[in-house]
């Protein structure tokens, strides 16, 4: 049967003088489902929720740490590849210098770079 207006209205009126909780939820048809809600600690497991909470944030902190670890290893790689990279780039820009020029130009290019 489909509720009316006036039915469903009565039925939210109850519910607000209600010692529990309702939910109302409509059915595809029009017919009203009331479904009661009862608190933690109605039920028992007034320490549930706080159990969740702990572990999902111990959880977190794990999974925070683990990526804090894989952060600073990736970074530590990375800054290591740059390095490497710079390094390798100035040994073959000094080689192609020392090879281009005569060994007057070599001698002051070592002088300058020893003053620096």
């Amino acid at each position: 049967e489909k509720v009316n207006d006036t039915e469903k209205e009565k039925i939210l009126e109850k519910a607000n003088t209600a010692k529990h909780k309702l939910l109302y939820l409509e059915g595809e048809e029009g017919n009203m489902h009331v479904y009661p809600i009862y608190s933690d600690a109605e039920t028992g497991f007034e320490c549930i929720s706080h159990i969740e909470d702990e572990s999902l944030s111990k959880v977190k902190k794990e999974n925070q740490d683990d990526d804090d670890i894989k952060t600073t290893k990736h970074l530590a790689q990375w800054s290591s590849d740059v390095v490497h990279k710079y390094l390798e780039e100035a040994i073959e820009r000094t080689k192609f210098i020392f090879e281009s020029s005569n060994m007057k130009c070599r001698h002051e290019e070592i002088f300058r770079r020893i003053k620096s």
